[in-house]
Formats: structure tokens, sequence, C-alpha cells
């Protein structure tokens, strides 16, 4: 089987070449590229059976790169030094995602992984330019948490809250689980499905749908499935209930 690299940086081209070669049997030739403008152009015309691709890169992005390429006759590995792109590679439904720097052994299993697959569909990566869907339509029950130990693949309806802490989030879960995360509750609230979600406070988000009592006051408190009391502010009361209403 053949395969693409592409990453701006040549020394990440020629140490992912050397890995593939020598650590991937079932990869037999590689291609290297450093410019996404030439690798869209050569791939279109040729294409590998695995792509790795870095993601930050000068005029076009490793999604943009995709979307160029699209309907994709390949398999793709997202490769980057940036976990922040974590979530909107597994949104997209990524075969896989790996940080630099390079663990040989993670590369070696998501390649095998990657070529034990078919080749994916034409919206398998979910561009909403490409199937021409709002946000709303294409946000996935999962999402890709980055925590401490790596990687944390979660079905959103299996959260009951998240809790701001700062520039850290904790997020509840129904089985009583408690992770905490390096991102934002704004950032974890643009992820989350905006028809379930509900930020009713500017320390916390819930789940509308693990919402078990209202309790009225200035802006009220709710009592979640999961027994935790989550105080309702003022400015957001009148929306909290109609939205409620509509659960």
């Amino acid at each position: 089987m053949t395969a693409a690299i592409l990453d701006d940086e040549p020394h990440n081209v020629q140490l992912l070449e050397h890995l593939l070669l020598n650590f991937c049997p079932q990869i037999s030739a590689v291609q290297g590229f450093t410019d996404p403008l030439e690798a869209v152009e050569a791939i279109s015309q040729n294409a590998p059976d695995l792509l790795l691709l870095d993601i930050e890169m000068p005029q076009l992005n490793g999604f943009d790169v995709l979307n160029r390429l699209m309907p994709l006759q390949f398999r793709v590995i997202f490769v980057t030094a940036y976990d922040k792109y974590a979530v909107r590679a597994f949104r997209y439904s990524a075969l896989d995602y790996l940080l630099k720097p390079i663990d040989i052994e993670e590369f070696k299993s998501a390649v095998k992984r990657a070529l034990e697959q078919g080749v994916p569909d034409p919206q398998q990566l979910g561009f909403a330019s490409q199937v021409k869907q709002t946000m709303s339509e294409v946000i996935p029950d999962r999402i890709a948490l980055s925590t401490q130990d790596g990687l944390l693949i979660v079905d959103t309806n299996d959260i009951v809250h998240l809790d701001s802490e700062s520039n850290y989030t904790r997020i509840f879960f129904k089985n009583g689980q408690k992770v905490l995360v390096s991102r934002t509750l704004k950032d974890l609230e643009e992820l989350l499905d905006a028809q379930k979600f509900f930020r009713v406070h500017h320390s916390h988000v819930i789940n509308l749908h693990s919402v078990r009592k209202y309790l009225r006051g200035e802006g009220g408190e709710v009592i979640l499935e999961n027994k935790s009391q989550i105080p309702v502010a003022r400015s957001k009361k009148e929306e909290f209930l109609r939205r409620f209403a509509r659960v």
C-alpha cells in the first residue's frame, strides 16, 4: 500500500516517512509534501491508500486540504502538535489523531487500524460545506476530551452538567464519574448540541434532559438527576423556562 505525508515542516515529513518504511510493513511507497497546494494537486491525480496530515499549515490547513480532496479515496490520520483540534477532528469522524512527539507503538497501531478499514464514505468526515447541513444537524453525540491521561471519548448524552473552574471545566456524568479537562466552559459549550444543553449561569451548563425540578426564586435553581442543585442566573431565567418547557 502507498502513503502520503503532508506537513509544512520538512523534518516532520522525514520522520514520518522513516516510521512508515521501518515500522509499517504494509506500506511500500511514501510521498512527502510540505506545500498544501502541491499536495492537493498530486493527491487528486494519484490518491494514496493513506494520508498522514498536519493541521496548522500556511495557505491551507488540514481541514481545508480534505475539503478540496472530497470525495476521499484514502484513509486519513491527523498528526499534529496541538491537542486543541482533537474535538474537531473527532467531530469529523477522523480515523485517528496522533500528537507530536510521536509514540512509535501508537503510530504503528494507528496505521494498522487505518489500513484495515475500507475507503471512507465521501461524507465520512462530515464537512458542512460538503454535506450541506447546518452545524446543529452535524453535531455528534460523541466528543473527544483531552485529559492528563490522553483523549477521552464520551457520549454527550451521558453528561449531566459542566461546571467552570477558571480555565478548566469539570464534567459530571450520569454514572457519577467526574472529569476535569483543560478547556474553558465556553469552549465546550460550543461543541455541545444547543438543543440539549443550556448555559443557565456563567459557571454552569446543564443537560436539559437531566433536570428533575425547578425551584422558583430571583433566578431560581434547578435540581438535576444526580441531585446537584444549580443556580439559574436572573438574566437566563426566562429563556431557560421557555427552553425547558420544550424538552
